[in-house]
């Protein structure tokens, strides 16, 4: 009900993305954002949804600001800012006499999130950790595989040099695919 609407919250984690006729227009982060002064005859009236619009514009400064009041379409995307997890179970790597499975667990984050919105939402209502995952999957078995063979399999998860070189194989390899996304650890290898 607009008629009620006294701001709005962008969750903590999160980035608000806005975009005034397919153009950037500005980023909001985490917190709550209060309208001053919307009253509920005012919003109920013709104007009410341009009411709001303006409200969400007074955010904003100089250019931003005329891009967002004057637009006709508003469209604004949420994009997590914190760190996330990539957990995947590689089958069948020929470590040191055996062919094993090998799980790794590490997190990333994006580092340029209007690059991450143009390449991997621009055409989607969201990208999730899973559906991520799989599209870098293929560089990650590599990795895992050529780093690994002829690795001792009962040695790999205490073995903090294999992890190091993974992480360093990870974020030259993940950096050249998405480069508006940053591997920040390797958590577990086992």
């Amino acid at each position: 009900n607009y008629a009620e609407t006294k701001g709005f919250i962008v969750q903590e984690g999160t980035n608000a993305l806005f975009f005034a006729d397919g153009a950037f227009a500005g980023e909001l982060t985490g917190g709550k954002y209060a309208f001053k002064d919307l009253g509920a005859a005012q919003v109920q009236e013709a104007t009410g949804i341009r009411n709001i619009g303006r409200k969400i514009a007074s955010f904003f400064t100089g250019k931003n600001y005329d891009k967002i009041i004057n637009a006709n379409t508003i469209v604004i995307v949420i994009v997590r800012e914190a760190a996330f997890p990539l957990v995947y179970s590689i089958k069948d790597v020929p470590t040191a006499g055996i062919r094993s499975e090998v799980g790794i667990y590490f997190e990333a984050s994006i580092r340029n999130i209007i690059q991450f919105y143009k390449t991997l939402l621009l055409d989607k209502k969201m990208v999730t950790f899973e559906g991520f995952g799989a599209t870098i999957l293929p560089a990650v078995q590599t990795i895992i595989e050529e780093t690994l063979t002829g690795a001792d399999p009962v040695t790999i998860s205490a073995n903090a040099q294999l992890r190091q070189s993974v992480l360093e194989k990870l974020q030259a390899s993940i950096g050249e695919l998405y480069s508006f996304i940053q591997v920040n650890r390797v958590v577990r290898l086992t």
